[in-house]
């Protein structure tokens, strides 16, 4: 006897035994395809749109960098200008200045030419100019026979003697270029009589300094070309 069902039982379906109970079908692949390609498309039109807006933003910030270092470049390029005009007019008034500096020089040593310099006379408490004048016709008179009442015009001690430094050297003021010439031209004759005593002539402290440059550098020449020869 065959077992019939319990009353008030439907015999369930296949498609209920597979989904259970629910009322809605299952979308078909179909559906499930263009849902997925609707939110695609979405995602990618956002994507799309990101990407423009960064480009954009991109762009304007490449825009205002080129801007501003157009304008930074100009700006150096100005303040080089200036700085090459700032060195040209620096240099043009530092040649100036030399040759002022020449002109200067120049005149101090026509103005010195009149004059020599005595180095190693003795200082006494009791100096004065007309005793120091007196002085140095006495020297000349022992070294050169000279009339010193023509010769010497005038003597003053180049700064003031301390304990330390009291033979301050002495500038001598000659009446005529002769007397100095004939002085200059013979002070080998002044060693003699008065060793400690050293004439040197009138020139300002700049060439004094250019002449020493220039002795040492011969100097250093000379020196060198001597140890290179023995060297050979």
């Amino acid at each position: 006897m065959k077992n019939s069902q319990p009353y008030g039982n439907k015999r369930r379906s296949s498609f209920e035994l597979i989904h259970g109970n629910s009322s809605k079908p299952p979308k078909s692949p179909k559906m499930i395809s263009a849902d997925t390609s609707a939110i695609l498309d979405a995602i990618r039109d956002l994507k799309n749109e990101l990407n423009d807006k960064i480009d954009n933003k991109f762009d304007s910030l490449k825009r205002d960098l080129t801007k501003e270092i157009s304008i930074l470049s100009s700006q150096l390029n100005e303040l080089k200008d200036r700085i090459n005009i700032n060195e040209v007019h620096q240099t043009k008034v530092d040649r100036k200045l030399e040759v002022q500096d020449d002109s200067v020089e120049r005149i101090q040593i026509e103005m010195g030419k009149m004059n020599l310099i005595l180095h190693g006379v003795p200082f006494t408490q009791d100096e004065n100019k007309e005793l120091l004048i007196s002085r140095i016709e006495n020297i000349f008179s022992d070294v050169y026979g000279l009339n010193n009442e023509l010769l010497v015009n005038d003597a003053i001690r180049l700064g003031k003697s301390t304990s330390e430094y009291p033979n301050k050297p002495v500038k001598i003021y000659f009446k005529q270029i002769a007397g100095r010439n004939l002085v200059w031209n013979n002070k080998e004759k002044l060693v003699q009589p008065y060793p400690d005593m050293i004439l040197k002539d009138d020139v300002p402290k700049v060439t004094r300094i250019k002449r020493a440059k220039n002795w040492i550098t011969q100097h250093n020449s000379t020196r060198g070309n001597k140890n290179h020869s023995q060297l050979i």
